[in-house]
């Protein structure tokens, strides 16, 4: 899954925000900044992506792992009492 958060298209309608890459396909971005930078995860984690970089993006076959510690529930709900509710 990717989310593009504060796309660049040059003026034109933005054609795609996010979406779920299906196993098998592939999504390649192509830089057309001097200075772009690909973040990662958030703003810490970031790559420098200029002008004429591409990057190819594929799904893996193999599920993700996700061990969760005691404590997992305790803190969902926490984090849960703390969001505002939907409109």
């Amino acid at each position: 899954q990717f989310v593009v958060r504060e796309p660049y298209v040059g003026g034109a309608p933005v054609r795609l925000r996010g979406a779920v890459l299906p196993r098998g396909r592939a999504l390649t971005v192509h830089s057309a900044m001097r200075g772009g930078r690909l973040y990662v995860d958030g703003p810490h984690t970031w790559f420098d992506f200029g002008l004429g970089a591409h990057l190819v993006v594929r799904a893996r076959p193999r599920s993700l792992a996700l061990f969760l510690g005691a404590d997992f529930d305790a803190r969902r709900a926490a984090i849960g009492r703390r969001r505002r509710p939907r409109r």
